[in-house]
Order: structure tokens, then sequence, then C-alpha cells
């Protein structure tokens, strides 16, 4: 009788511990930036556009002129895939805004920058100067 309850009772240990408790849906961290200094509408619709991706987590993006520049953060399985997701991201960025210029980057680096910039323009404590001097080390940080 033991022999049979003990396999049975690690069994049941294992398959309850093996449950998928998360939900399809991702949860978007970022939060959208309104701020009247730097409109940042561009970068919210790029966001809301990818975050529509399955493979995409959460988004942080900052506009600026003719520029717009977003960091998309992917699900760890879709890694493998990072040069797919970023041409497909572009793409779909590219076409609602074709006349500018678009930077589209995987690199967590260039997430954890482009999500530091948000929460300073968020808080108005960023000046152009400021803002443009950070955006082209981004940009240097996007080409490798």
């Amino acid at each position: 009788m033991k022999k049979i309850i003990m396999p049975l009772f690690v069994l049941i240990i294992l398959m309850s511990g093996c449950q998928n408790t998360s939900t399809n849906e991702p949860m978007p961290q970022s939060l959208m930036v309104n701020n009247v200094t730097f409109d940042q509408m561009k970068a919210n619709e790029s966001k809301k556009e990818l975050m529509k991706m399955n493979e995409i987590i959460d988004v942080h993006a900052v506009s600026f002129e003719d520029k717009i520049y977003v960091a998309p953060k992917v699900k760890q399985f879709s890694r493998f895939r990072l040069k797919e997701i970023r041409k497909e991201g572009f793409d779909k960025i590219k076409a609602q805004y074709s006349e500018d210029e678009i930077h589209v980057s995987t690199d967590k680096k260039v997430y954890m920058e482009l999500e530091k910039l948000e929460k300073e323009m968020k808080d108005k404590s960023l000046k152009e100067k400021d803002l443009k001097e950070r955006l082209k080390k981004i940009e240097e940080y996007m080409k490798g």
C-alpha cells in the first residue's frame, strides 16, 4: 500500500506545481507620457501598435521632432527571433509614420535608457538640449 501511495503523492505534487496560472494577455507596464513641452503622441501611438504583437511584453518610446525611438521588451522565448520582431515592429510604425525617421531596438540597455528618459519627461525635469544629447547617445547604442 505504501508503495502505491508515495509515488501517487509525488505525482500529485509535481502536477500541481506545473500548472500555468499566467494569462495570455500581457500587462503593459509602461506609462503613456503626456508632456506639454515635448509632444509624445507619435511615441504613444507607436507603443499601442507594438503592444498588439504577441511577442512583446512592454514598450518604451520617445519621439522628438521627426524621429521616433522605440524599445520593446520581448518575451523570453521570443528572443530567438529578435531580428524578425524588430523588422515587424519597424514596418508597423513606418506604415503609420512614413515621413519620420524610426529607430527600433530590442537591446535591454536601450530599453532601460528610454524608460529613464520617459520618466524624466513625465516629471518635466528635462530640457530640450539634454533631451537631444540623450537621444543622440541612445541612437549610438542602437547602432551598436
